[in-house]
């Protein structure tokens, strides 16, 4: 069966994984332009908003008296400033954001079926953004430039760069669904964690994922399930990912079969076929394990069980009384930096 592992099939696998990664690498590059591009025109209507909308309001006039103290009555009045004398600042705030996108793994995140956790993302680099646009603000910029537009950026970068991740998710979702750049999944294991691994991708086609089929694990006697084809038994890995041209590998077995899994991660990297293990951790959802890392490796735990009800409502009222207390204290500073701004 492994003879064949240097012939045309494999050859074939290895061109079509090589496609992959440089269509990975175009998608990347294209988010970061597209992303980049978002930004810029965020803070072009982040400016119009502050100058052209807001710039005669009594608000924006009352917090210039504020921050000038006793002037003139003509100080008070309304100057333009050109979006031009802006574009170091907005040039500074493009690559910024994608810096911090990067480091967030923004990027890593596929872009289908996972809209909201881009937006959580999204939202707090831009307030990671925000603070650090603040405070070039104030040490770098004399007080006569405009500081309001700090929170227009970012309320405008957020709305912005989540519409349009939205938009680019339901465009290759709508690909997916036509059969176009699709990944060809196999999953490993009949028992109950392939079963609901297999319901789930299915019921989401929008993921980009393809089903050629399952391996049995012998748990079970051997049978398809539903629409879902039984291709073989673990032992006929390697010649169904050649066959079928796999291009990536979900391992969901059994705990007791831990020999069979770390032979399953072998054979997809020796056959160039990407993977992910789905463990069975006692038949524990992943809700409640608590992971953490020392030196790279990882340490799995189990969560304390839950509050009861009287220990969450005395939580929740030291939660409100300790919040209420901040607010009444902090006030005076809240206002300040109100009025700064």
């Amino acid at each position: 069966m492994m003879r064949g592992a240097t012939g045309p099939v494999i050859k074939a696998i290895s061109k079509r994984r090589s496609h992959r990664q440089q269509w990975r690498i175009f998608e990347c590059i294209a988010m970061i332009l597209l992303d980049g591009t978002l930004i810029a025109a965020a803070f072009s209507l982040a400016y119009y908003v502050r100058f052209y909308i807001l710039g005669n309001s009594s608000l924006v006039k009352a917090i210039h008296n504020n921050l000038n103290g006793n002037s003139p009555p003509n100080a008070g009045s309304f100057k333009l400033t050109p979006l031009s004398s802006f574009a170091p600042l907005e040039i500074g705030i493009v690559i910024g954001l994608i810096a911090i996108f990067t480091l967030r793994g923004l990027y890593n995140i596929r872009l289908t079926g996972t809209w909201f956790r881009q937006v959580i993302t999204i939202a707090s680099s831009a307030t990671t953004g925000l603070a650090i646009l603040i405070t070039y603000f104030f040490v770098f910029q004399p007080p006569s430039s405009s500081r309001l537009i700090a929170p227009f950026v970012w309320a405008m970068a957020i709305a912005i760069l989540s519409v349009g991740r939205l938009i680019v998710s339901a465009a290759m979702g709508m690909l997916y669904r036509l059969g176009l750049g699709e990944t060809r999944l196999l999953v490993v294991g009949s028992g109950r964690l392939g079963k609901i691994i297999m319901q789930h991708i299915a019921a989401n086609p929008n993921l980009g994922y393809s089903i050629v089929g399952f391996l049995h694990d012998m748990n079970e006697p051997p049978s398809d399930f539903g629409r879902f084809k039984m291709l073989g038994t673990l032992e006929d890995l390697g010649l169904v990912i050649r066959s079928m041209q796999v291009d990536e590998v979900i391992i969901a077995l059994p705990s007791h079969l831990h020999e069979e899994s770390i032979r399953s991660v072998r054979l997809c990297e020796r056959f160039g076929a990407s993977f992910k293990l789905v463990p069975d951790l006692y038949e524990l959802s992943l809700s409640r394990i608590d992971m953490e890392t020392v030196e790279g490796i990882p340490l799995l735990a189990i969560k304390q069980v839950s509050l009861n009800s009287f220990q969450r409502l005395i939580t929740r009222l030291v939660d409100i009384s300790l919040s209420v207390l901040i607010i009444i204290l902090g006030s005076p500073l809240w206002l300040c930096i109100a009025l700064v701004i």
